[in-house]
């Protein structure tokens, strides 16, 4: 549109925003009344027990390598080396600033898991 002016661009960004809000708001609706009817959104026949491991394996690995659960782990690390128990740890972890990769405190489980060895995946639940 080489005759186009900064009026017309501006006119067309607003249709297209309006356009944008209406397609979102139909599908919205539709999904609402969907699930109104008793229908399940989403599709439960791929969440087979491959892929719910290798979703596990993936969330495992990116809490390993989250620069505050490093520094966390060699903090529990320390303490548990010289004797302190894993709520001990937990407690202390939470006291001094540290949290999960989700932003929660630690417990103990949440030690248990950063204190395994690096190459070791947690057992199964």
């Amino acid at each position: 549109m080489p005759d186009a002016n900064t009026l017309t661009v501006g006119l067309f960004a607003v249709i297209a925003q309006h356009e944008r809000e209406t397609i979102s708001k139909r599908t919205k609706d539709a999904l609402q009344a969907k699930k109104a009817r008793g229908a399940q959104l989403g599709s439960p026949q791929n969440f087979t027990a491959a892929v719910r491991a290798q979703g596990r394996a993936t969330m495992q690995r990116n809490a390993r390598q989250h620069p505050a659960n490093q520094q966390a782990r060699q903090l529990a690390e320390l303490l548990h080396d010289t004797g302190h128990t894993l709520w001990q740890i937990a407690h202390k972890l939470t006291a001094s600033g540290y949290c999960t990769r989700r932003g929660q405190p630690f417990q103990a489980t949440t030690v248990f898991r950063l204190l395994l060895p690096l190459n070791v995946a947690p057992p199964e639940e």
